[in-house]
């Protein structure tokens, strides 16, 4: 497993209500030329936690960060109750996974 010093979060920055999935993401990096979906996860705008890329590859998020970190991106502005609290109780739970792992 690589070292993990940061979790930063993402906004897809789509319309509200706009119900983009992980595979168009997918495909938009793709068409950039990376070599895959650059977030290790997407919360949809349902509040579904969906895989990206592996969390073992560095992903492509943030430029000069991606080495140490996980890239977390949740689609839309703002989010409906139920998804906010989803993605408040995935947070939550990445963050005590590698919790001693970071500086």
């Amino acid at each position: 497993m690589r070292a993990i010093h940061k979790i930063i979060i993402h906004c897809t920055a789509t319309r509200e209500g706009d119900d983009i999935s992980v595979d168009t993401i997918r495909r938009w990096h793709l068409n950039r030329g990376w070599s895959d979906i650059g977030y290790h996860y997407v919360i949809d705008i349902k509040g579904n936690i969906n895989a990206g890329r592996p969390i073992e590859l560095m992903g492509a998020h943030t430029k000069g960060q991606n080495k140490y970190s996980i890239g977390i991106a949740y689609v839309g502005g703002e989010l409906t109750c139920a998804a906010a609290e989803q993605r408040k109780i995935f947070l939550l739970r990445i963050e005590s996974a590698f919790e001693g792992q970071t500086p």
